[in-house]
């Protein structure tokens, strides 16, 4: 029984000999399928990244002819991959460095080896439109099979470059700038002292005679020195401005008649303000300097006739082009853009337009301050000023300022009576010609004045006056002590009293809590008279309600 219970064991080998040939089988094919779905995957991950990367990417063989590209290739030379695979990688450079580029090439795989991105050479790019541009390579030698790959990494630097040449010409700028000012001042030196003798000698002579028609001459001509170093101290950037509100919109509208008799019958002129009112904080008389040597040069730029427009609109300046405008800064500014129909400048002329003494006008028919005097105004006023330029192809000039507050505008002279008073108010100011004009103006619209020159003076003033000060109009910086040191020590004799503390252009109130109890407005200097007899009624309440 037992012996026919068993299997026999010629029929049991057979099946545990299939079983483990089957499974060795399996495990091999799943191995391959692993393998296989291992190499997929990677191959996706490359294709993944190679589609990610920032730079193109591009593969040749050794015969040079392109063998991969990726997405970037396509977005930096125009090409599609269809149009590029196969074709020789020269297709993506000048066609003047082609055959130099052949040779390079045959070199290269000779002799392969690794090469990093670097700035030392000069290479360029081009793009299926014709346009060239700037361009770091790194290459690559792969071994694929028996043959050779070259992968090439290709960086477009135009962004890098433009921004490099930006900062080599502030840099210039400011070194010339600087040299300007020195130039200037002792120039100004110099020539007080030849005026000054030619007045002298205008006193001692006849009214009449050739000798003093001589001398008045000379005494011409050095007023035409003395307005050359203006020009000079504004390319340095040290006039003294005196900065105020004003719509540019308004400021234009003025000058039209100007301007079309700056251009004559032969030149369009069109002019595209906003609706809006394009506030901006500059010196008047600077800001029409400005416009003058725009239009000018635009004029000289157009002897056959053309078209020039102007135009305002209020923008935000946003990181990205701080970024990309050395010298921009960002924030909320009004754009002033002159644009021509004239011959337009190369990129050589471009770069050095704001240069001082640099024109290409013929001798005696320019300074070369022109444009140099619009940067350092521009510059200056905190504003930021671009040339778009090409031969034959016009010019754009773009002037940014930064925007100022429309609140901030004068109002119109009359307006001034709806804010008259009759209150007391203590003025603290240290410079004698603001001095003066703040007495008068509100001495004219009907308030009592109490002038000082100086903090101490202000105090004794607030402790001799028999009956209230109803406001305290107090310059922050004040010989002797500052305005407040002076509302400190009267303080606790008026706290009723209102405070307009007026501080200069860039300084902040710094008042660190030491006013608590009054009522206090701070206002930055410029500010128009009107402005003032608003936030002063503002203040006060109305006229007989003094609160």
């Amino acid at each position: 029984m037992t012996g026919e219970s068993e299997d026999p064991p010629s029929q049991a080998a057979p099946d545990v000999s299939g079983r483990g040939q089957g499974s060795d089988a399996e495990r091999q094919a799943a191995r391959r399928l692993r393998a296989e779905r291992a190499l997929a995957a990677s191959e996706r991950r490359f294709e993944t990244l190679l589609e990610a990367a920032p730079d193109a990417v591009v593969g040749s063989d050794e015969q040079g002819l392109i063998v991969l590209a990726n997405a970037r290739t396509e977005q930096l030379f125009g090409y599609t991959r269809d149009e590029l695979l196969g074709r020789p990688v020269e297709l993506l450079m000048p066609e003047r460095v082609r055959d130099v580029h052949v040779e390079h090439r045959r070199g290269y795989v000779s002799q392969p080896r690794a090469r990093l991105m670097s700035n030392a050479l000069d290479l360029v790019g081009r793009h299926k439109s014709g346009r060239e541009f700037p361009v770091e390579i790194a290459l690559s030698p792969v071994h694929v099979g028996a043959g050779l790959q070259v992968i090439s990494i290709v960086r477009d630097v135009s962004e890098r470059r433009s921004l490099e040449g930006q900062l080599r010409q502030s840099q210039k700028m400011e070194a010339l700038g600087r040299l300007a000012g020195g130039v200037a001042h002792d120039f100004n030196n110099l020539l007080m002292v030849i005026q000054g003798y030619v007045d002298l000698l205008l006193d001692e002579m006849d009214s009449e005679g050739e000798l003093r028609s001589h001398v008045q001459q000379l005494k011409v001509t050095t007023e035409r020195a003395a307005a050359l170093t203006g020009y000079l101290l504004a390319v340095s950037r040290k006039q003294v401005l005196q900065a105020q509100p004003l719509d540019l919109n308004d400021c234009l509208r003025a000058l039209d008649g100007v301007l079309r008799r700056v251009l004559g019958e032969g030149i369009e002129l069109v002019t595209e303000l906003q609706a809006a009112p394009a506030v901006v904080l500059v010196d008047p008389g600077q800001l029409e300097q400005v416009l003058l040597n725009l239009v000018v040069n635009a004029r000289d730029a157009m002897s056959e006739g053309g078209r020039l427009s102007i135009g305002t609109t209020n923008v935000t300046l946003d990181q990205e082009f701080a970024r990309l405008h050395v010298g921009a800064r960002e924030g909320e500014a009004v754009r002033l853009t002159v644009t021509d129909t004239g011959r337009g400048m190369d990129e050589a002329t471009r770069v050095r337009v704001f240069e001082p003494f640099f024109t290409t006008k013929l001798a005696g028919k320019g300074t070369g301050l022109g444009m140099s005097t619009v940067y350092g105004v521009v510059t200056q006023s905190d504003g930021y000023i671009w040339i778009d330029s090409a031969p034959d192809q016009g010019t754009t000039v773009e002037v940014y300022l930064p925007r100022a507050d429309e609140g901030a505008l004068p109002l119109p002279v009359e307006a001034a009576d709806a804010f008259r008073g009759t209150e007391t108010i203590l003025v603290a100011e240290g410079q004698s010609r603001a001095r003066g004009l703040l007495r008068d103006f509100l001495e004219s619209i009907g308030y009592r004045v109490l002038l000082a020159a100086e903090g101490i003076e202000g105090e004794r003033l607030a402790g001799q006056h028999r009956g209230a000060i109803d406001l305290f109009l107090v310059d922050s910086v004040l010989p002797g002590q500052g305005g407040l040191d002076l509302m400190e020590r009267v303080a606790a004799d008026h706290p009723q009293a209102k405070v307009i503390y007026l501080c200069g252009p860039g300084q902040g109130p710094h008042l660190g809590g030491r006013l608590r109890g009054l009522s206090v407005v701070v206002l930055k200097r410029p500010i128009p008279l009107a402005t003032l007899a608003r936030e002063i009624r503002k203040l006060l309440g109305e006229p007989g309600h003094a609160g």
